[in-house]
């Protein structure tokens, strides 16, 4: 399991709902990419929220004084937990006090940012992780069950654009993505082949004369005109 869904699947152990797990959730994709032991500023910063400084410290120190290892995210975040339930007491109530909408999801990474995390140029950041979130709300909203589908079945999904592009399609397949991709890119090496062949063979129809000249080769080819003229190009060397 990726670490994105670990961490949805933890917070939501905590009785937080979906709009709360993905507000707090894109303000620690931009922190940390999901990283539990990622270091920023100097080293001055760490974790899945980028604690800094003493407050880094106390990180260390919470785990430490429960015999927790302070690189698990389980652990990371029980401590930022905690910190909204006793510091940032007014973070914790506005962020859980929401009707689970898309729209609460944009608002509570809006809040978090602002209020919790603070980073440099906090009110465009607050932005930019409000959209996230409602992006990983959808995301969340329309999950797939994996596990009902073979590899190539969520290869021809993939195909269909049912898992988007990049790291999106990697987070959504998991521990499946290789697998999947490699069919995905099979598939499309075939068709792609298969296109070729098809084309070459209507270029070579096409200096046979079984399709005419002029606007008459044109109608008769239709959209595969331009790219078939191409080729009869091509192989007369013109």
């Amino acid at each position: 399991m990726i670490n994105r869904d670990k961490i949805y699947n933890y917070l939501s152990t905590k009785g937080l709902n979906k709009a709360t797990i993905c507000g707090i959730m894109s303000n620690i994709y931009y922190e940390s990419n999901y990283i539990p032991t990622a270091v920023g500023d100097n080293g001055t910063s760490f974790g899945l929220c980028q604690w800094h400084l003493t407050r880094r410290e106390d990180l260390f120190r919470y785990a430490g004084k429960r015999g927790l290892n302070v690189n698990n995210i389980e652990t990371q975040l029980d401590f930022m937990l905690e910190e909204l339930h006793t510091s940032y007491l007014l973070v914790d109530t506005l962020i859980k006090n929401n009707s689970n909408s898309i729209s609460d999801a944009y608002n509570v990474a809006d809040v978090f940012c602002k209020y919790y995390e603070v980073p440099a140029d906090k009110i465009n950041k607050a932005r930019e992780r409000g959209s996230y979130a409602r992006l990983l709300y959808q995301q969340f909203t329309n999950e797939i069950n994996l596990n009902k589908y073979t590899n190539k079945e969520l290869a021809t999904m993939v195909i269909e654009g049912k898992f988007g592009n990049g790291e999106e399609r990697r987070q959504k397949l998991g521990n499946r993505y290789n697998s999947v991709q490699k069919i995905v890119n099979e598939t499309i090496n075939v068709k792609n082949n298969k296109l070729t062949d098809d084309i070459n063979e209507l270029a070579n129809s096409v200096i046979r004369g079984d399709y005419g000249n002029g606007e008459e080769r044109r109608q008769k080819l239709g959209s595969l005109y331009s790219i078939v003229q191409k080729k009869v190009n091509e192989l007369l060397g013109k």
